[in-house]
Parts: C-alpha cells; structure tokens; sequence
C-alpha cells in the first residue's frame, strides 16, 4: 500500500491562518486554508489556553489544510498526542468535515470528556463552535480588565 503524501487536516482553533500558532506550524508548509465545518462540540482548556474538539452534534468552525503527512509528528506533539495513553490529552482521528465544495476526509485532533476529567482539565464551551470569535472576545476581555494597569495614552 503506497503512503499519501499529502493528508488533510481540519484545523478549528490557534493553527487557523492569522492566529497564533499558524505561521510557526503550518507557515512553511504553503498551505491553502479552505473554510470548514465538521460535526462536534468545542471547548477551551482553561490552563492550556488552547480549544479541544470533543464528540457532540454542534457545528465547529475551522479551516481545512493540506499538510504533507511527515509534518504530523510536529503537530502530534504540538497536540500532546504522544502514544501514551494514560498521559494523552487527545487523539487524531479521521472524520468528515464540511466544505463549500462538499463533505471530505480528514484527520482532526479530538478528546473526549471522560478523558478531560481523568486529567482533571477545567474547561469551558466555546460559544458557535467559533475559536477564533472566542479567542478575540477573550484577548479584548483581557485589555480591558488590564487597562487601569497602564498610563493612558500608551
């Protein structure tokens, strides 16, 4: 059996294009972010600052790439996803994501909530399955609580 050389991957929080971890993971792998959905529930781990796909049967957004299969030892990592069962905060399974051209294939990095709690992970559900309006209302909560902490006009 001949191994792909190129996998898809669904991408629902900060490896979308133009947020945090984007350009260190993904940006010298020239990819070509397509709008997605895929069937799910998200949350955000509080203490790792990062969301986490779990099953359910809400819409989550996010954004379908093309990665060359090699890089997924980095983003395995990246994940957590170490092999280790007993220490793993998720897996990549494979699963049908929604585009504008139609239903595909692809790898997505997903937990579950017994696997939260076995880990003790305080979380809480991202509003629309939408990391990327959840991550600006958190940074724009975050500035104003902050801001009495500067002088103005800074």
């Amino acid at each position: 059996m001949t191994e792909k050389l190129f996998e898809n991957l669904f991408v629902y929080g900060p490896l979308m294009s133009g947020l945090t971890f984007h350009e260190s993971y993904l940006g010298d792998l020239q990819v070509h972010p397509v709008s997605a959905q895929a069937r799910g529930r998200l949350v955000h781990l509080e203490e790792a600052g990062l969301p986490v796909m779990l099953d359910g049967d809400d819409e989550v957004v996010g954004e379908l790439v093309q990665i060359p299969a090699k890089a997924f030892e980095r983003l395995d990592y990246f994940r957590g996803v170490r092999g280790n069962e007993e220490t793993d905060e998720c897996t990549r399974e494979k699963h049908r994501v929604n585009t504008q051209d139609g239903e595909v294939e692809a790898w997505i990095y997903r937990s579950t909530l017994d696997r939260l709690t076995e880990l003790s992970l305080a979380y809480e559900d991202v509003p629309k399955g939408d990391w990327r309006a959840f991550n600006e209302r958190k940074v724009s909560e975050t500035m104003k609580k902050n801001a009495s902490r500067f002088p103005s006009g800074v």
